[in-house]
């Protein structure tokens, strides 16, 4: 059973869930249509393609769970 305070459960069910270039760093909400960079056609990542980590912040650099530079993701793909 879930042991977290009521008020803990909410916001995490709120956290906002971003899609990310890992070419220019440009972010979108998760519920968004887009698919793809509208500025260089790049695929936009939902999660961190190494440990599966969702991209919570419009300003992420680096993933919150394993530390992979989300830029190199480009590389990985």
């Amino acid at each position: 059973m879930d042991k977290l305070p009521e008020a803990a459960r909410q916001r995490r069910s709120q956290t906002r869930h971003y899609r990310l270039c890992p070419r220019c760093g440009r972010a979108v909400l998760s519920t968004s249509a887009e698919r793809y960079c509208i500025h260089d056609g790049t695929w936009l990542l939902s999660s961190c393609p190494l440990c599966g980590a969702p991209i919570i912040s419009p300003n992420t650099r680096f993933c919150a769970g394993c530390g992979l530079e989300l830029s190199d993701a480009q590389d990985r793909s």
